[in-house]
């Protein structure tokens, strides 16, 4: 995408910055009370995506003052009322910000340090846009030498679904989705593996209701809902010892698991 970089004085109103073009990248750095604040022209109708990554380039520094920068973007319209306000992105700290344009006209995008701090080191680059960009997909892995379909969801995307060619070698992949405009969202990690794979079967919250598997098994499933629970019955043998262990997080699923073995 065509880049930029801040230039000061932005940090006031009425906001002298330049006008930032979509879809475009803005790089910046926040010092200590900065503000940088720019102009952008959307249309009615128009999901902009606003992705920050500042952490993600550079992480917290643990022996210095003031510590890490906790990046905070909001979006004002022509009135300078503020209509939108993020400061992180899911468990994510750097924030994405989604807007659905109501109206034409022009809008301040603004970042800072949520707690108005700022160094050297504090720096950012907002991509922006109406891009497309994936919040969700399923299955979140797929077995080596195969092609999985895979059912996305989130902004802007061109479908609803692809497939996934994993290859004969067990390391992560990547993919994206490219759009009609030729952009293209932001890459999701799929997990590769050799053991066999199979996909929970409602319903199975209850014991009695158990899904038998047969041990080594990868299951890939869904919490669908508040209260849901998963529960997997397999025959164990004395003196085996069995490791079950949970892929969510490390591959962007919002899920907070718990397992418990009864």
């Amino acid at each position: 995408l065509p880049e930029s970089r801040e230039k000061e004085p932005n940090d006031r109103e009425p906001n002298p910055a330049r006008l930032l073009p979509l879809p475009s990248v803005m790089n910046g750095q926040i010092l200590p009370g900065d503000v940088d604040r720019f102009r952008i022209t959307a249309e009615k109708g128009q999901s902009l995506v606003f992705e920050t990554k500042a952490r993600d380039l550079v992480p917290y520094l643990a022996d210095t003052v003031p510590g890490w920068f906790q990046a905070l973007i909001k979006l004002f319209d022509a009135e300078g009322k503020e209509v939108a306000c993020v400061d992180d992105y899911a468990f994510n700290p750097d924030p994405v910000l989604f807007y659905d344009v109501p109206e034409d006209g022009e809008y301040i995008l603004e970042i800072r340090d949520a707690l108005y701090r700022g160094r050297e080191d504090f720096v950012y680059r907002i991509t922006a846009g109406e891009l497309p960009f994936i919040t969700a997909h399923f299955p979140l892995g797929g077995p080596a030498g195969s092609k999985v379909p895979v059912k996305v969801s989130g902004k802007n995307l061109p479908s609803a679904g692809l497939t996934v060619n994993t290859g004969t070698d067990v390391p992560d992949t990547y993919f994206d989705l490219k759009n009609k405009k030729g952009l293209v969202s932001n890459p999701v990690r799929f997990e590769i593996d050799t053991l066999p794979e199979i996909f929970e079967s409602e319903p199975d919250n209850i014991s009695r209701q158990a899904q038998p598997v047969t041990l080594p098994v990868i299951i890939n499933g869904r919490i669908q809902a508040p209260g849901d629970r998963d529960v997997f019955g397999f025959t164990g043998k004395a003196g085996q010892e069995i490791a079950a262990e949970v892929t969510a997080r490390r591959l962007n699923s919002p899920l907070d698991s718990i397992i418990q073995l009864i």
